[in-house]
């Protein structure tokens, strides 16, 4: 048994502790195992591609986006020097390459600079980004100015909130059932009334994120039903509902057995609206993405696990301290404890994928929530490290200490959920930015077919390969 901390300073040097050893792990993940990953539909090549000078005029611009673009919600136009469009017909997806849109300009093109700009709504998560660059025919781009910011959308504040309950309702609603079983051989009436607020605020964050999703892509609510983004709503939003189903049951029962069956299937459909939501993030959006999501999806129990749980056990352990509540406290620093390895391993893993360098950390939006997110968890694990150590040891004689610091993890939890919520609608440095390179074949958008006919879009689109006949497509920097 490792021994008491005793020391006023204990929970600072924990702090400090874990924040070290939590970084120096995860710069090791950066820097020895990163994963591929990419997130929002942002361009990762074109043809022509950005700066380019084409000796001949292309008859069509063809963009491969990092995650799959919805083509009814997505475009690209082509503007000369004047402004005017050079772009003819809707923006279509290449068959066969669902990443992959184009669109036919008018013919011929004059030599001169041309613009191309282009706006995606992501297939897989609804996030939305625009951009554009520049190509020439006959004549250099360099210096032409774009027609739009080169970014994606900052995160705007509903979808933040939307995302904060969202998190807050899943953690509380699988954490508070799981603890709540694994505790408490009599399901305590105080816990299990926390439930129905927890399946509440998970119900309104649904439909905050749908809404928001809905909004950036400039949709009336038929058009969205309608769409590829309704299909993350639905898959949050019918798990919850059955949750609050059988939670409503599980209330109305005053059989033990009852409510612990009830308190089972709450928890495997908080674990469901998990999965589902990890099945829209940008885990599921790169290269290893069953991996990448197993890693999300563990992320998230563990964290329900801890934080949830730690939420439940705060309530069933009110009043005099007693043996009861000490053998309640026990099993779930058991079973927190091996939460906290969960979070810790699947979390820096998932911020080395996504992050992709240490640089980036400091130099990207992305990468300082990461950072912020990082030392919020350690200061939460030393906490717990601090309850585990000094607190557990004097039960059942007092709760007090214990009660304490169990608070402020709690509060220090819900700021973290903000971040992970801001983290969600923000671009990961690895995902590049939104300026393509061009495919690596010289001049490709100059070639013609023999018959002097211009190549058509699957015509196009097996040129740019490899000699070998493999598909060449360079990442961003």
């Amino acid at each position: 048994m490792v021994a008491p901390l005793r020391s006023r300073g204990a929970l600072g040097r924990c702090a400090v502790a874990a924040f070290a050893a939590t970084f120096s792990t995860f710069a090791i993940v950066v820097a020895v195992a990163p994963l591929p990953a990419s997130a929002h539909a942002l361009p990762v090549w074109s043809v022509p591609g950005a700066g380019e000078t084409l000796d001949q005029a292309p008859s069509m611009v063809i963009m491969r986006f990092g995650e799959r673009p919805d083509p009814r919600l997505s475009a690209i136009h082509v503007f000369d020097s004047a402004g005017r469009a050079r772009d003819v017909g809707p923006t279509t997806p290449v068959p066969d390459a669902p990443t992959e849109l184009t669109v036919t300009m008018t013919a011929p093109l004059s030599p001169g600079v041309y613009t191309v700009t282009w706006r995606t709504v992501s297939a897989v998560d609804g996030h939305l980004a625009t951009g554009a660059f520049t190509f020439g025919v006959g004549v250099s781009p360099t210096g032409a100015p774009a027609r739009a910011d080169l970014a994606a959308p900052s995160p705007p504040g509903d979808a933040i909130a939307g995302r904060a309950l969202l998190y807050v309702g899943m953690v509380a609603l699988f954490g508070i059932s799981v603890i709540t079983l694994a505790a408490f051989p009599v399901p305590p009436r105080a816990v299990v009334r926390m439930l129905p607020p927890a399946v509440a605020a998970l119900a309104v964050g649904v439909l905050m994120v749908a809404n928001a999703q809905r909004t950036q892509a400039g949709l009336s609510v038929p058009d969205y039903l309608g769409s590829s983004l309704a299909r993350g709503f639905l898959e949050r939003a019918v798990p919850t509902s059955l949750a609050a189903l059988v939670l409503a049951a599980t209330l109305r029962s005053a059989v033990v057995s009852r409510r612990r069956l009830g308190l089972v299937l709450v928890a495997g459909l908080a674990a469901t609206v998990m999965l589902m939501d990890v099945d829209t993030s940008h885990a599921t959006a790169g290269g290893l993405p069953r991996l990448n999501a197993a890693f999300q999806w563990l992320h998230a129990l563990g964290v329900g696990v801890w934080i949830g749980g730690l939420a439940a056990l705060l309530v069933g352990i009110r009043g005099a301290p007693s043996e009861a509540s000490a053998r309640g406290v026990r099993r779930f620093s058991a079973v927190a404890g091996v939460a906290i390895v969960v979070v810790g391993v699947t979390g820096l893993v998932r911020a080395a994928v996504e992050v992709g360098s240490v640089q980036a950390l400091t130099d990207s939006l992305f990468g300082r929530l990461i950072l912020a997110k990082i030392g919020l968890l350690a200061v939460l694990a030393a906490l717990g490290a601090l309850n585990r150590f000094r607190h557990l040891p004097r039960l059942p004689r007092t709760l007090r200490g214990l009660r304490r610091a169990g608070s402020v993890e709690l509060g220090l939890a819900v700021v973290t959920l903000v971040v992970a919520g801001a983290l969600v609608d923000t671009v990961p440095p690895a995902s590049g930015t939104s300026a393509p390179t061009s495919r690596p074949v010289a001049k490709m958008a100059s070639k013609t077919a023999p018959t002097g006919v211009p190549c058509s879009c699957r015509q196009w689109h097996e040129v740019a390969t490899h000699p070998a006949g493999r598909p060449t497509v360079p990442r961003l920097p």
